[in-house]
């Protein structure tokens, strides 16, 4: 079926949707955890969502995303505690390291690059919190896929 789809519509959508469908035995789910089941109803945490993913690549304030959705840093932080159980951080981390992900497996872009491409100056720094949320290393991820 996700060959049909490739076929259809596009690889990258086959490919969501295997990551989606994907369960084995490992302690860690993360490596498959899609963020698009993390979005909530909260229109205001959909708007934050939203610009965070069209800015991956720059550095983006607690301040700036609260403007975005129209509260204080404060009441965002709660929020999105409230709806996510993260912090506005995580959430951005989040979000950078599913665009990151997507990116290696489709892409041939060097580790540095996508590093780059979503917000990274420091490679190195890209590739702990990749590792952090995802599982494994970028290079490891790459290869797994």
């Amino acid at each position: 079926m996700l060959a049909v789809m490739a076929r259809i519509a596009s690889p990258t959508l086959a490919q969501w949707v295997a990551r989606y469908l994907l369960l084995d035995n490992r302690p860690s789910q993360s490596r498959y955890m899609a963020i698009e089941h993390l979005r909530v109803s909260d229109p205001a945490l959909q708007k934050v969502e939203r610009y965070v993913t069209e800015n991956l690549h720059r550095q983006i304030s607690l301040n700036e995303l609260a403007s975005v959705a129209a509260v204080s840093s404060r009441t965002l932080a709660r929020r999105i505690h409230a709806g996510l159980g993260m912090t506005p951080n995580e959430l951005v981390q989040r979000l950078r390291v599913a665009h990151a992900s997507h990116l290696l497996e489709t892409s041939a872009a060097s580790v540095e690059e996508v590093a780059a491409r979503v917000g990274y100056a420091d490679p190195a720094a890209f590739r702990r919190v990749f590792r952090r949320f995802a599982g494994d290393s970028p290079r490891s991820h790459r290869s797994q896929t």
